[in-house]
């Protein structure tokens, strides 16, 4: 089994096995703000997010992990921190706006944008950091990353965009809503980020205990991935060792930790084979 995995200084193709780093890419400059954030895989290709900057590139690359084209996209897709593959299109979430931008793959073109907003009778909080969003036929749901200021959010919205409910959560600074893929189950986790915990929304015990500060998350069959970072402030993200866990979701014990030397924090995890 293989991963895709961000970081602020490259993207590596990891084995999950023995937790050797098989291939890396270490496209465009690094450091602070210019993090691997996301893998968006197609059929043929994986579509890969990176902060870059005042701006966001979407680079594109094969599935032996050569680089075929970089797009970069000024403006409002200023700090993008998630990018999915859905019905066709690349959907980018740029948290300095709260907004989704979604974009034609062949001709790398904005086709329209999507500003999300809650009913004000909730009180949202003004500029919550949209961070990481999960597409399904029935519901799309965001992380309300909130800050500092209070519990992080789901909200959940209907595919015409219309709003249906939200789920408070159980630490700060959460990211990630993922689920087990092509499953029936309505279980959603996300990442505790500060907490250092995996939790099912809904549920207030953790699905699983790991440590701080948590940021990427994926599960494939029984296999859950989860990045672990050394520090959470931004200025720092960009030094020391990330990790990355993988969990057997039956007997929810960590099977392994492997880590990524010289990494800097963690931005995304993706498993892609196996």
């Amino acid at each position: 089994m293989k991963a895709l995995i961000g970081t602020w200084q490259y993207l590596a193709l990891m084995d999950l096995d023995s937790g050797k780093i098989e291939k890396r890419s270490t496209e465009g400059e690094s450091g602070c703000y210019r993090a691997f954030a996301a893998v968006a895989p197609s059929s043929d290709k994986y579509y890969v997010l990176k902060q870059e900057g005042e701006a966001s590139a979407i680079l594109t690359y094969s599935r032996d992990l050569e680089l075929l084209n970089k797009k970069m996209f000024p403006g409002n897709t200023k700090d993008g921190h998630d990018m999915v593959f859905h019905n066709g299109k690349l959907w980018l979430l740029a948290s300095a706006h709260d907004h989704v931008v979604i974009i034609d793959p062949d001709t790398m073109k904005i086709i329209d944008t999507w500003k999300l907003e809650p009913p004000k009778s909730m009180n949202p909080v003004i500029h919550p950091h949209l961070n990481s969003f999960l597409l399904t036929d029935n519901f799309y749901y965001f992380m309300a990353h909130n800050r500092k200021q209070r519990p992080s959010e789901v909200w959940v919205f209907n595919p015409d965009r219309s709003w249906v409910s939200r789920h408070i959560l159980e630490d700060r600074c959460c990211h990630n809503v993922v689920r087990v893929q092509d499953s029936v189950s309505r279980h959603i986790y996300y990442s505790g980020s500060l907490k250092g915990n995996i939790y099912k929304v809904g549920d207030p015990q953790p699905f699983v205990e790991i440590q701080p500060f948590l940021r990427g998350l994926h599960i494939h069959k029984n296999i859950m991935i989860a990045g672990i970072s050394e520090v959470d402030e931004r200025p720092q993200r960009d030094k020391g060792h990330g990790n990355v866990a993988v969990i057997n979701m039956v007997s929810k014990k960590v099977l392994n930790t492997y880590t990524l030397p010289n990494s800097g924090n963690v931005g995304c995890v993706r498993i892609v084979d196996g």
